[in-house]
């Protein structure tokens, strides 16, 4: 299968995705043929990919290390308190090919996260499978880990007005304020609001790649993935269905 990375143009995609809705949204989406539920000891859950963007005043992204660190370790505790005993891999426990792997397969993920959230939120997916099409990362998984027949991937964005944006956008409200009132035509409210965050988990055969559940929470405002209780509501919201044991 052919891997792609195509960073950039995702980020841009998800800020347009995670920005239509004003309430947190969770979505599940599982294949009619996988098992019921999964035991803890069947899957383990792969290194993280969590980032945490700054929006500048210019509407340019900037990935933020320290905050998406933070924002890693409060999903990784998240998780564990939901999950239960269950085995968590980083990358220091990969070798330097499985890394690669990973990081193309995470690139593969947050392709196929797009793909399902737009159509999630535009024309509906009822179910994974729907021959002659599957979601799948590829046979290649098989290599991250060889000690489970499940893998949980986990992704994760939140976005942030930097400090200028949020002045722009306090600037745009009052220069609309005054349009309305000179002309008669609202434009309050056309700057968007720029912290839109979004959590994803998909179960994934091992051996095939193919993913056999899927879930998604986003929300336009109310979480912040920097808080740890924050991210502990949000994944409790995003686990609420998954058929995890």
């Amino acid at each position: 299968m052919v891997r792609f990375r195509w960073i950039q143009a995702l980020v841009l995609a998800w800020l347009l995705v995670l920005s239509t809705g004003c309430v947190a949204t969770v979505s599940n989406l599982e294949r009619t043929d996988a098992p019921a539920t999964f035991e803890e000891a069947s899957y383990v859950v792969m290194p993280l990919d969590v980032s945490v963007y700054e929006v500048s005043a210019g509407g340019v992204n900037e990935k933020m290390d320290e905050w998406s660190n933070s924002a890693e370790a409060h999903v990784t505790a998240a998780l564990q308190s939901q999950l239960g005993d269950v085995t968590m891999l980083s990358k220091d426990d990969l070798t330097g090919d499985q890394r690669v792997n990973l990081t193309e397969t995470q690139a593969l993920y947050q392709a196929i996260n797009t793909s399902l959230i737009i159509h999630q939120y535009g024309q509906p997916v009822d179910r994974l499978s729907d021959n002659p099409f599957v979601f799948t990362l590829g046979d290649e998984v098989r290599d991250l880990n060889g000690d489970a027949p499940y893998y949980l991937f986990v992704w994760g964005v939140d976005f942030h007005a930097s400090a200028g944006r949020s002045a722009a956008k306090v600037g745009g409200f009052i220069l609309g304020v005054a349009v309305a009132a000179l002309t008669g035509v609202n434009t309050v409210g056309v700057m968007p609001t720029e912290a839109p965050t979004g959590l994803s988990a998909a179960l994934v055969d091992a051996e095939t790649g193919d993913l056999l559940w899927y879930g998604f929470a986003k929300s336009e405002t109310g979480f912040d993935l920097r808080e740890a209780n924050s991210v502990d509501k949000l994944v409790k919201q995003l686990l609420r269905k998954a058929p995890l044991n």
